[in-house]
């Protein structure tokens, strides 16, 4: 077994994403509604995204503080899978939201014997929630997560 399917992570994960889901559902339809709009397309979507963020990227992710902005647990794995892959120890994550996408990362770093993540998020209580998220998973002595604009 490995720490990704331990019961603790695993379970953790479970009910993560069972919030993701109904926290980010309205941001979420509001993004296939403008997909689905005649004439839109993914392109022009992402396009205005950059130009908002561009604009004020401090308001964009400010207005975005409730909303988890997780990995799939498709991606998740993905993103275990790779650090697992290429033998991480050090790994930097910017955006580090509620830490979902950092369990999956810590939990890399575990079963490669350990490493260190540093992980960067502007909203402060984003920054208690991904904290409180590894504490529960037993993950925590592997991050350290810094609150404030990484650039």
């Amino acid at each position: 077994m490995n720490t990704l399917s331990s019961p603790r992570l695993a379970d953790l994960l479970e009910r993560l994403h069972g919030e993701v889901d109904a926290a980010d559902r309205e941001h979420v339809e509001a993004m296939q509604a403008k997909i689905a709009a005649p004439g839109a397309s993914i392109e022009a979507l992402v396009m205005d995204l950059l130009a908002d963020e561009r604009a004020d990227y401090r308001a964009t992710y400010r207005d975005r503080a409730d909303n988890f902005l997780a990995v799939s647990p498709e991606y998740g794995r993905f993103l275990y899978a790779i650090a697992r892959a290429c033998k991480a120890t050090r790994i930097v994550e910017f955006g580090t939201s509620m830490g979902i996408s950092t369990l999956y990362l810590a939990a890399a770093l575990r079963d490669n014997g350990g490493g260190h993540l540093v992980g960067s998020e502007m909203e402060v209580s984003k920054v208690a929630r991904a904290r409180a998220n590894l504490q529960a998973a037993g993950l925590a002595d592997l991050v350290d997560i810094r609150a404030g604009d990484a650039l």
